[in-house]
């Protein structure tokens, strides 16, 4: 006994297999990792020394607000989008004295560098950072202020 297969037989069987091969390319894409990383100014000060610094947005706010930090506003000098494939390296400048850098070592882990003006690595950190979770970094500046750099996984 021959088996032979129909037209209609070869239609289903292509029909079923498009979706799967469809599915396992989007396994692909969801092995990047998204962040969103912020520049912040940090102050006792109601206002920013730069006018072109916005108020940082309230979630923002908040979850600084619950960290044992010693100042009481903070404001958005800059934002930046960062998209990481598994096992690559991406790298942001945030201004002209500080850039982050960050590896997705696997689906949850990273390490996350901080340069400074210099170019010199200011921090090193690794961990585990599932969907919404927040690094933050920072540094003194002049008088009773600071500028923090956070990182957070947006997916």
């Amino acid at each position: 006994m021959r088996l032979t297969f129909t037209a209609a037989f070869r239609f289903g069987w292509l029909a079923l297999m498009l979706p799967l091969l469809a599915l396992g390319g989007s396994r692909v894409q969801a092995a990047d990792a998204e962040f969103q990383a912020q520049l912040i100014w940090a102050t006792n000060e109601k206002t920013s020394p730069n006018p072109k610094h916005k108020e940082a947005e309230a979630e923002m706010r908040k979850r600084l607000a619950k960290l044992p930090l010693k100042w009481a506003n903070y404001f958005e000098v800059n934002r930046k989008s960062i998209t990481v494939s598994l096992g690559g390296t991406n790298r942001v400048v945030m201004s002209e004295k500080a850039s982050i850098e960050v590896k997705l070592l696997d689906v949850q882990r990273v390490e996350v560098l901080l340069y400074g003006k210099k170019g010199d690595v200011c921090t090193k950190h690794t961990q585990p950072m599932p969907k919404d979770e927040i690094l933050v970094f920072g540094g003194e500046s002049a008088g009773e202020n600071a500028w923090l750099v956070t990182l957070k996984r947006t997916n």
